[in-house]
């Protein structure tokens, strides 16, 4: 049977905001997660892998994504990027972070990146699962989708002081208005080309 550890110390910020189980975070719209995030793409998950960290304390999955979009940032398309998170399976051991974004296989994602602390060449998602999008395609066209299972908000008031954000729905929001929503945020940013 697999143990699970919890981990609190993935909370981005501490504050006293009642949430069972849940990791705190700003409320970011696209255009200030944008302006935060020195890598966006749109890609394809090719793969990913738990594993120790070098001191055999924790578990870090690092997930590869082909990169099929740049949208800021100087990664190139074809290339194939990883991501760091903290959490992941090892044997018969787990542990789990909450808030941490989910990836599968095959999977289109748009992602918010910066560069990972502690490696070179790696990325980490700038605000946990708020910073992934996937991507389904319908007949209707291609729409983006967030899960933010096990994140709560928080915003800044007038004064500069954190309260809790109000949850509301997801939008419905189509690939094409991600995209000019980013563009738009950051137009000094050459885009890049697609595949």
């Amino acid at each position: 049977m697999t143990r699970v550890i919890a981990f609190a110390a993935a909370t981005l910020l501490w504050l006293h905001v009642p949430a069972a189980l849940a990791t705190t975070v700003l409320d970011l719209p696209v255009p200030e997660l944008a302006k935060r995030s020195p890598t966006i793409i749109r890609g394809v998950v090719m793969g990913q892998k738990a594993s120790w960290d070098a001191k055999h304390e924790h578990i870090v999955t690092r997930i590869k994504v082909r990169v099929d979009e740049v949208l800021r940032g100087n990664v190139k398309v074809k290339q194939q990027i990883t991501i760091q998170q903290a959490g992941g399976e090892v044997g018969e051991t787990g542990q789990h972070i909450e808030g941490a974004a989910t990836f599968r296989l095959g999977e289109e994602v748009v992602l918010f990146l910066e560069p990972h602390r502690g490696t070179t060449g790696e990325h980490a998602l700038v605000s946990l699962a708020a910073s992934k999008f996937s991507v389904v395609r319908d007949n209707t066209g291609a729409h983006v989708q967030r899960d933010l299972s096990g994140l709560t908000f928080v915003k800044r008031d007038a004064d500069g002081r954190l309260r809790p954000a109000p949850s509301a729905a997801e939008p419905n929001l189509s690939l094409a208005d991600l995209q000019t929503s980013i563009r738009e945020a950051v137009p000094a940013v050459r885009t890049g080309t697609r595949r």
